[in-house]
């Protein structure tokens, strides 16, 4: 295919200045979401506010980031996804710079409100630009590798927001995020200055295709269900705020369900949510990405009260999953290439079930590396388990929709996320309620925490199971378009086509 370099982002010539800024990009998404947990204390302490309040600084975000993904998502399918990726750095820059230069906790929360949109943004266009970038059975590699630089902003964060707040001040976290982005926008802007605008690319073109209705229904239907799960988490599932957010859900979804039934050019089309395979699939990563907010939260409680851990020593030992995932994530992601996704997701699902199994027998003298090579079995068993159903997902985007799915890939983040958080609290505090001292307690929330994790896995495998018998059924099937076509046509790009240019 003929390589345009001067109108082609995607092209050749483009293609490692495309992929530095991506990485430049995702590296300050994983540390922010790492380095402003630690500095809310010192928020709440500063500004004299309450922890409910402090704690919106971490909330606002996500709730922004996860109502907006499917918007941002189809913006990327009809514009360009380089443009929503570079306006996500330009948001991410600003809501910075504000959080930079607030003088109180409400403007921190704004701030914050504003990454979110860019972090929105980021998430629903990279996993189009891959798809763009790469040929789809090549896709698990640079995937991998982007994940992992995420992943190790995310390790950095705590222990660099911990130094810049005591050696200089809080205001210095956000600050670090400047310079970074601004690097990771440069080469976006030189690329699509080369552009050109083609006609029926202006504002009236645009909204003809956006579906601003559903993007509505989709923002509320999205920003209520991760602050349902939020507030459960902290103040149980029959409190008012959950219910209120619930049936927010509820109508918001059945709306939009309407809706999209009726709208010549959906936001999303339904179908995609009734096909087996991806259900199958989206079904898989939220009970991996449920799994993974389980074990953050119950292990550090089983550390410092059932095994007398320091706090230091705790945050030490989980860098056991949490490193070992970064770094096996670009060796998953090309086996993934190799061996193909499900296999990948088959052999991380077992390994999952497997760690989870032998974990049901810790009690409180387990000492430190069976601590220890438990985590990091769960760290490998994660870096399967991520990137191959990532890569699995995105295979099945049809052209013209690869913003849809990566939008739609990255709204399971924070969704399945707080669920797991709301999920594993509960349990962990229904089995702690069986014990009378502080360590019988640790010990027995932490058993009943494994418990529900060793039957998240157990559903992964049956899930796969699934998989594998709706792949041998509809071999020579899969979506395109309102109906389906041969395999060959949508979900892989043939070898002939190379890399996909737009």
């Amino acid at each position: 295919m003929e390589d345009n370099g001067k109108n082609n982002p995607f092209s050749e010539k483009n293609h490692r200045a495309l992929v530095v800024s991506m990485c430049l990009a995702l590296f300050v998404m994983g540390l922010d979401m790492g380095v402003v947990n630690v500095i809310l204390p010192e928020l709440q302490t500063v500004f004299d506010t309450t922890v409910s309040r402090t704690m919106m600084v971490a909330t606002v975000y996500f709730m922004i980031m996860a109502a907006f993904q499917l918007f941002f998502g189809r913006c990327s399918d009809v514009v360009n996804p380089v443009a929503v990726f570079l306006a996500g750095v330009i948001f991410f820059f600003l809501g910075s710079l504000i959080c930079v230069v607030s003088q109180t906790i409400f403007q921190i929360i704004a701030g914050r409100a504003v990454q979110g949109f860019g972090a929105a943004m980021l998430g629903a266009s990279f996993g189009a630009i891959i798809l763009h970038l790469r040929a789809r059975e090549q896709i698990g590699g640079l995937l991998g590798m982007m994940v992992m630089v995420m992943s190790l902003g995310s390790i950095i964060g705590p222990p660099l927001g911990g130094f810049l707040t005591q050696r200089f001040s809080w205001h210095w976290v956000f600050a670090i995020n400047l310079p970074i982005c601004l690097l990771a926008a440069i080469p976006l802007v030189w690329m699509l200055k080369l552009r050109e605008r083609k006609p029926g690319q202006g504002l009236a073109a645009f909204m003809q295709r956006i579906d601003p209705v559903g993007a509505v229904l989709s923002v509320f239907m999205f920003a209520s269900l991760p602050m349902a799960f939020s507030t459960a988490a902290s103040s149980g599932w029959k409190s008012l705020p959950v219910l209120l957010f619930l049936l927010a859900f509820v109508l918001s979804a059945a709306l939009f369900v309407f809706w999209e039934k009726r709208v010549s050019v959906p936001l999303i089309r339904l179908d995609i949510l009734t096909n087996s395979r991806v259900l199958v699939v989206i079904g898989i990563k939220v009970f991996v990405l449920m799994i993974i907010n389980g074990v953050m939260l119950i292990y550090p409680f089983f550390m410092v009260q059932g095994l007398g851990f320091s706090v230091g020593r705790t945050g030490i030992m989980m860098l056991a999953c949490a490193g070992v995932m970064a770094v096996l994530t670009p060796v998953t992601g090309r086996l993934s290439d190799r061996l193909g996704p499900v296999r990948v997701m088959g052999a991380g699902g077992l390994i999952m079930l497997g760690v989870s199994l032998g974990v049901l027998f810790f009690d409180a003298q387990a000492g430190l590396l069976l601590v220890f090579f438990s985590l990091a079995g769960f760290g490998v068993a994660f870096a399967g388990m991520t990137i191959s159903s990532t890569v699995q997902l995105l295979r099945f985007a049809a052209r013209g929709e690869e913003g849809v799915f990566s939008g739609l890939n990255s709204l399971l983040t924070p969704v399945s996320g707080s669920l797991g958080l709301a999920v594993f609290s509960f349990i962990y505090a229904m089995g702690a309620k069986s014990a009378e001292t502080d360590a019988g307690r640790a010990l027995a929330g932490f058993q009943a925490g494994i418990i529900g994790i060793v039957s998240c896995a157990g559903c992964i495998v049956l899930m796969l199971c699934l998989l594998r018998f709706a792949r041998e059924k509809t071999q020579t099937v899969e979506i395109t378009g309102r109906n389906r076509v041969p395999q060959s046509r949508s979900t892989d790009i043939s070898q002939s086509e190379g890399k996909r240019h737009v």
